[in-house]
């Protein structure tokens, strides 16, 4: 089999490339995919490195907040460290514990909000504050996932 290699087709415009046979727009894509699947598990793998790198003076930066946006430089080059907060509510859970608040007489919708799914507002979670009564009854139907990713610039000479 011949061996085709993806990059011939960054010599050719779409009609040109739709006038190949079948044959060789399968290889053709079989290429394209594999090159994809490369460039992926290398991306995956420096994001890890940076995460390794920078996540800790991310961290610093954000004074231990969860998330937003820091920047900060390494060399002659700035970093955007953007950290996403995620949250997610066990839906069991939060079922359970808006029957056992209204079993009790008190409006579990003073706290709840039904949109797609049972869910605390985010605000409200910390406008209660750590120590509350409220974060500690509803603590364990939540799950906090942080994504942080981290892009590279020049420094630019002024």
């Amino acid at each position: 089999m011949n061996r085709i290699e993806a990059t011939a087709i960054d010599s050719m415009d779409e009609s040109e490339l739709a006038e190949e046979n079948g044959d060789t727009l399968y290889h053709f894509q079989i290429r394209v995919n594999d090159e994809i699947a490369l460039w992926r598990k290398r991306k995956e793998k420096l994001d890890d490195a940076l995460r390794r790198k920078y996540s800790h003076r991310s961290r610093a930066e954000r004074n231990e907040g969860d998330s937003g946006t820091v920047h900060f430089s390494d060399t002659s080059v700035m970093v955007r460290a953007e950290a996403r907060k995620t949250v997610y509510w066990d839906q069991k859970v939060l079922s359970n514990i808006r029957k056992n608040i209204a079993d009790s007489g008190d409006d579990p919708m003073a706290w709840i909000v039904i949109k797609e799914e049972l869910r605390i507002p985010e605000a409200s979670w910390n406008r209660w504050g750590r120590d509350s009564w409220q974060q500690k009854t509803f603590i364990d139907a939540r799950t906090v996932k942080i994504a942080e990713s981290f892009i590279l610039s020049p420094i630019e000479d002024k």
